[in-house]
């Protein structure tokens, strides 16, 4: 990498990080990314450090807005405190949603387990039943063949005695 740097879809491999998201970092203030003679995002060290700074802010559950904040004030007291308070308000509002929302997704997974297992046995009954029409549609089209040649040898014979 040296002093070039690479590109946006190497950092995006190297970083974890979808490219359009390093993109929207950037548009949104929270990375300051060099670019080379022709215009091309160059990722040097010192912008894989603020990438894992961001995705460290963003694991702790703080918002864009709020992250910029900390990168525009990062010694700010005030601002740390605040950060702190609203990463604090944010997983207290999410501790409860944390758990209804894996109840609700474990809730789901049964009732598609149900559909599942239901659909699962139609099918069979329907395969089954196919085949028992199958094999009565034979049996039908057999009796209606022996019935057409009796008919054919009976009226052969009865043409015989005529003449």
């Amino acid at each position: 990498m040296g002093e070039k740097g690479c590109s946006i879809s190497e950092a995006a491999k190297r970083s974890g990080v979808e490219a359009y998201v390093l993109r929207y970092w950037e548009e949104e203030g929270l990375l300051k990314v060099p670019r080379n003679a022709k215009g091309h995002r160059c990722y040097t060290e010192a912008e894989f450090a603020a990438i894992r700074d961001i995705q460290k802010m963003k694991a702790e559950g703080l918002s864009i807005k709020d992250i910029r904040d900390v990168k525009e004030h990062p010694k700010s007291r005030e601002n740390r405190e605040h950060t702190e308070n609203k990463k604090k308000d944010y997983d207290r509002e999410n501790a409860c949603t944390v758990d209804s929302v894996s109840a609700v997704e474990e809730d789901k997974k049964q009732q598609f387990y149900v559909i599942l297992e239901r659909l699962v046995k139609e099918i069979s009954l329907t395969r089954n039943r196919e085949a028992r029409y199958r094999r009565l549609d034979e049996a039908i089209r057999r009796q209606q063949e022996s019935r057409r040649m009796t008919a054919a040898s009976q009226e052969k014979s009865e043409h015989a005695k005529r003449k």
